[in-house]
C-alpha cells in the first residue's frame, strides 16, 4: 500500500468516526474473558464493513466498472443490513457515473487559473466542490494542490468551485487562496454545477474523463491509484 493510499484509508476512518451518532456502530464489546481464555476475533463493525465497501467500489470505478460497483452496493446492503446506513452517500455518487460531462459549467467568476482550463471534457479533470467557511473543505482543498502538482504535467486538471454560501465572500475566498498557496484554478458557480454532479454536501469531488463523469465521492478517497488509471 503506498503512502497516498495509507493516508486516504486513515482519513476515511476518521471521516466515518465523525459521522452522526445515528449512524454509529453498535459499540458492543463482546463477552468478558478471563486472562486464561483466548479472545475470539471481533466481528467487523458496521463502520468497518462500510469502509471496505467504499474501497471495493473505488477499485471498480478506477476500471470504469460502473454496473459492477452498483451491484456490489446492492449485494452489500442485502448481506449487511446493519451497515447499510453508512453507505447512503453512494447512491448519489453512483447515480451520476457515465453521465456526459456538463456542456455548461455555470461559471460566474474565476478567481484564478481561467486561462489554464479546458472545459470540453477532453482532459481528465478533478472537480472539487468546497466553501471557504467549511473546515473540512479548508483541509481538503490544499491537499489537492499536491495532487495537482504531481499530475499536471501528465495532463490532469484540478478545478475548485464554490457557490459562496453562508457568510463566504469573494474576499474570504481570495484570502484563503493566498494563505493556503493553492495554485489550481478556482471559480464561483451558480449552483447548477453542484446539482448536475448530484452534490448535496461538501467537500465533494468528481472526476471527468473522456467526456463523462467517471467517479464521484469525498475527496478523502482520491488516491494516486485512482488517478493513475486516468493515464
Amino acid at each position: 500500500m503506498n503512502a497516498s493510499r495509507t493516508l486516504a484509508t486513515t482519513a476515511l476512518i476518521v471521516l466515518l468516526a465523525l459521522a452522526p451518532a445515528a449512524l454509529a456502530d453498535d459499540g458492543s464489546a463482546g463477552p468478558t474473558l478471563s486472562a486464561s481464555t483466548s479472545r475470539p476475533a471481533a466481528a467487523a463493525s458496521p463502520r468497518d464493513q462500510a469502509m471496505a465497501l467504499y474501497h471495493s467500489v473505488d477499485e471498480l470505478l478506477a476500471h470504469r466498472e460502473f454496473d459492477a460497483a452498483r451491484a456490489d452496493v446492492v449485494t452489500f446492503r442485502e448481506d449487511h443490513p446493519d451497515a447499510a446506513a453508512w453507505t447512503r452517500s453512494l447512491d448519489r455518487e453512483l447515480e451520476v457515473l457515465g453521465k456526459p460531462a456538463p456542456k455548461d459549467w455555470s461559471i460566474e467568476t474565476w478567481f484564478q487559473g481561467q486561462s489554464d482550463v479546458v472545459l470540453d471534457g477532453s482532459r481528465p479533470t478533478v472537480v472539487l466542490f468546497w466553501e471557504a467557511w467549511c473546515p473540512h473543505c479548508r483541509h481538503e482543498a490544499p491537499r489537492l494542490e499536491a495532487l495537482y502538482e504531481r499530475y499536471r504535467e501528465r495532463g490532469l486538471q484540478v478545478i475548485g468551485v464554490t457557490r459562496l454560501t453562508h457568510d463566504a465572500t469573494e474576499q474570504s475566498v481570495r484570502e484563503f487562496l493566498d494563505e493556503s498557496g493553492i495554485a489550481y484554478p478556482i471559480a464561483k458557480e451558480t449552483g447548477a454545477l453542484a446539482d448536475y454532479f448530484n452534490v448535496k454536501g461538501i467537500p465533494a469531488a468528481a472526476i471527468v474523463d473522456h467526456g463523462e463523469i467517471v467517479w464521484r465521492g469525498h475527496p478523502i478517497r482520491l488516491t494516486d491509484t485512482l488517478i493513475d488509471e486516468l493515464f
